[in-house]
């Protein structure tokens, strides 16, 4: 199996356990006004890769920004199926066109990302496989349709989102039943 597949296997997992708990609580109030937060998908996500034997770093830093912070949402590295493979996943609620250009902002996060370097010698990057995985959660079944096949809509933020997208190696929806229906959406890439 590809390590594509293998990262939306844990994604449909990640969907599969979030449904479950969902249905044992509903953690935001005003329901039919507020979907789940973000970071209900890299938990559940972190969850099954831990479970694969990978290790999760929640909110890790990025070595080529020294100037402040800047944190991938979650990076999770270690073997899969005998390959040494790095994951850099970011997550966001998916609701307005402010919400598709920070997606485009968490997009160039992922492609410009460096490890944090312990000394002068070591390099920047990982002896490993890296990939990217934008993860999103919405209860628009619009959004969802959208994100399957983007088109053209406002020469801004959802275009230039659609474009990150169509350059995927594989992307897709999942669809969580709750108080609100919420659908998970995925885009995974194969980073140089």
């Amino acid at each position: 199996m590809s390590k594509i597949s293998r990262i939306r296997e844990f994604i449909s997992l990640s969907a599969g356990s979030l449904g479950e708990a969902i249905q044992h609580y509903w953690p935001v109030i005003n329901y039919e006004k507020n979907g789940l937060q973000e970071s209900n998908l890299t938990i559940h996500f972190a969850a099954h890769a831990m479970g694969a034997g990978l290790h999760a770093y929640p909110e890790a830093s990025n070595g080529n920004y020294t100037d402040g912070h800047s944190r991938v949402d979650l990076l999770v590295r270690g073997l899969l199926d005998q390959d040494y493979v790095t994951i850099l996943i970011e997550s966001k609620k998916l609701f307005s066109a402010e919400k598709a250009q920070d997606i485009c902002r968490d997009y160039a996060k992922i492609k410009a990302f460096e490890f944090v370097r312990r000394t002068n010698e070591e390099t920047s990057k990982s002896e490993s496989t890296a990939y990217g995985v934008l993860l999103a959660i919405t209860s628009r079944e619009s959004n969802a349709a959208w994100w399957q096949e983007p088109y053209l809509y406002d020469d801004g933020a959802w275009d230039n989102l659609g474009t990150i997208l169509k350059g995927a190696g594989d992307r897709g929806v999942f669809e969580v039943s709750g108080l609100q229906h919420q659908y998970i959406l995925y885009a995974i890439y194969a980073l140089d």
